[in-house]
């Protein structure tokens, strides 16, 4: 699946409190802030928060893609990831390291970078990895942007890493060099979107049912996309 124009997704939407019967008068806010009005944002979730709840399987996801890889005959996939403390980054480093075990390879601690979710965070987790005594030979890019940082420096050493494998979750927000060897995960958040907005007009015409958890991800074999949504 060759892709190399998309758009960047996160990884919730989330709505404002489910016990309120109708919309605070404050006004509407992306931020998620107690006591703002009614909202619709993307976001992480937030563990027993009383708001519904839109969000992207990320375990799903990273797994997906790493499979996606191991069924090419990669046998030293890495994962570029984003920062630790963030919960999306850790849930998708999960299911690549998971996707790892399953299929018997090695998911060495050396294999996992995390960076910022932006191009030269990309970049420089590349050149790290490349710079390993036993370098990968494909790479899972857990966010669109890293995605166009590592394809970067594929692009630059092109005729050394032309077998490179890279699996990038999130549509590519802009042209990159073409590489044979590339599988993009769409993340669908348009439908996540519309999802979300659903919601919200819910809220606002007086719904009251407990808060709806609702999950995007790869339960049709496909991460992301337009896949089903499930509660």
């Amino acid at each position: 699946m060759r892709r190399r124009l998309g758009t960047c997704g996160s990884s919730t939407a989330r709505t404002w409190p489910a016990s309120s019967s109708r919309p605070p008068t404050s006004t509407p806010t992306s931020s998620g802030s107690p006591g703002a009005g009614p909202r619709s944002s993307w976001s992480t979730a937030r563990p027993g928060a009383d708001v519904d709840h839109v969000l992207f399987d990320n375990h799903a996801l990273g797994r997906t893609a790493t499979e996606e890889l191991v069924r090419a005959g990669y046998t030293r996939i890495a994962c570029v990831t984003g920062p630790a403390t963030t919960p999306t980054a850790g849930e998708r480093a999960t299911g690549w390291r998971d996707a790892l075990d399953a299929a018997g390879l090695p998911a060495d601690d050396d294999l996992l970078v995390h960076a910022n979710f932006r191009v030269d965070g990309g970049r420089d987790a590349m050149a790290s990895l490349l710079s390993l005594p036993q370098p990968p030979d494909a790479v899972v890019a857990t966010n669109n942007l890293v995605g166009v940082g590592v394809l970067q420096l594929v692009a630059e050493a092109r005729d050394e890493l032309s077998g490179m494998g890279v699996s990038v979750i999130g549509e590519l927000p802009f042209a990159t060099s073409a590489h044979d060897n590339l599988t993009v995960h769409p993340l669908g958040p348009r439908e996540m979107g519309l999802t979300a907005a659903r919601l919200l007009l819910e809220r606002i015409a007086g719904s009251s049912e407990p808060a709806r958890r609702l999950v995007q991800g790869a339960g049709d074999g496909t991460a992301g996309g337009v896949g089903r949504l499930r509660q």
